[in-house]
């Protein structure tokens, strides 16, 4: 009997997660936490946290916003949390290991949700599946499934949200550590990393490499500015899954742009990022909805550089006509005084501004 109410495509995709672990306990038996631990990591990899519901203002579309909080994960795997974790614990459930959702604030029906398991040898879990999404769909380390206390303690701390993580306390009692040994033997077991590798041993390796100017011009085979900037944002757009690409992954639009914002700080330097980097991330208004538009500006001596991220492509894509960017009605929140732009609010207005310094800087 279920426990939890869930849509039709996530209850197919719970039975075909449970039918995979059926033939992989024909070969070996799992433990608990593998059984929930492979879950946790194969719905990630349908899920996309649901940008509509994340641009609608609480305050001014209250009622649309609940009415997207409460609707039902149809087979674009667009969610949010309560859904997620909903599946997640129902999908426990199903196995036999014990598992409930925990809203964070009982007072508001809006609220983060996040799932609370406990296997047979009496261990309790911890898990927050879509702060793990564009992890496990970028071949990432997971981060919060059975995520330490000290750490989960750390991080309300600084939100303002101890008295959720007591109650927690109070209720199921001392929360178990998944180590990051236990994890990486999971990744191992299912293969859910390549040969061992993550995404963030490739930053590491091109942040060592970022300490020294020769070998990664070498990487990028260049050591002429410009060409550099280009190489390696065409590097960035080109590796969102870059180790699972043999997945065959795609990434969902806030995961992008999550994945892009940790590359992206791995290979750029500082003062690349500050003189070279511009994003724009907002919505324009389609058919009486909000649609999430990013918009990245690499700006380089000879002209500027613009990709869109495409949410048919699930990647983002290297624009060629840049008249028919400036045509987006784009309404944003990014602070004039990171852009210096003055009181320009619209797409066109801040691209005209950036080609006109262009020039400017090349009559110089």
């Amino acid at each position: 009997m279920s426990r939890y109410i869930i849509s039709k495509f996530e209850q197919e995709e719970i039975n075909k997660v449970i039918n995979q672990i059926r033939k992989l306990e024909e070969k070996e038996k799992l433990t608990e936490l593998e059984k929930a631990y492979y879950i946790y990591h194969e719905l990630g990899k349908i899920y996309s946290e649901n940008p509509e519901y994340v641009l609608t203002d609480s305050q001014l579309e209250y009622e649309k916003k609940e009415n997207l909080y409460e609707q039902e994960t149809k087979n674009d795997g667009k969610a949010v949390c309560i859904h997620m974790n909903r599946a997640f614990a129902e999908a426990l459930h199903q196995i036999g290991i014990e598992a409930e959702i925990v809203r964070k604030n009982v007072k508001y029906s809006m609220t983060h949700v996040d799932t609370i398991f406990r296997t047979s040898d009496g261990k309790i879990y911890f898990a927050n599946l879509i702060a793990d999404i564009h992890r496990i769909q970028t071949g990432m380390r997971c981060r919060n499934f059975g995520k330490p206390y000290e750490i989960l303690e750390r991080g309300m701390r600084r939100e303002g949200s101890t008295e959720y993580l007591r109650r927690i306390i109070n209720k199921y009692g001392q929360l178990s550590d998944v180590t990051l040994e236990t994890e990486e033997q999971m990744d191992n077991k299912f293969g859910f990393n390549y040969k061992g590798m993550y995404t963030e041993d490739v930053f590491k390796m091109l942040q060592d490499e970022n300490q020294n100017r020769e070998e990664i011009e070498k990487f990028f085979g260049t050591n002429k500015r410009d060409e550099l900037i280009e190489r390696k944002i065409d590097f960035v757009m080109d590796k969102i899954g870059i180790i699972n690409r043999h997945l065959n992954k795609k990434i969902g639009y806030r995961e992008g742009i999550k994945y892009y914002m940790d590359l992206q700080k791995s290979i750029f330097s500082n003062d690349e990022r500050e003189k070279n980097m511009r994003l724009f991330s907002g919505y324009r208004i389609e058919n009486y909805r909000k649609v999430p538009e990013t918009i990245i500006v690499v700006l380089k001596d000879a002209e500027n550089v613009y990709y869109r991220y495409s949410e048919e492509e699930k990647k983002f894509v290297k624009q060629e006509n840049v008249e028919e960017i400036k045509k987006l009605d784009i309404k944003y929140d990014t602070p004039e005084e990171q852009l210096n732009l003055g009181e320009a609010r619209k797409l066109n207005t801040i691209i005209d501004n950036l080609e006109n310094r262009l020039e400017i800087e090349n009559e110089r």
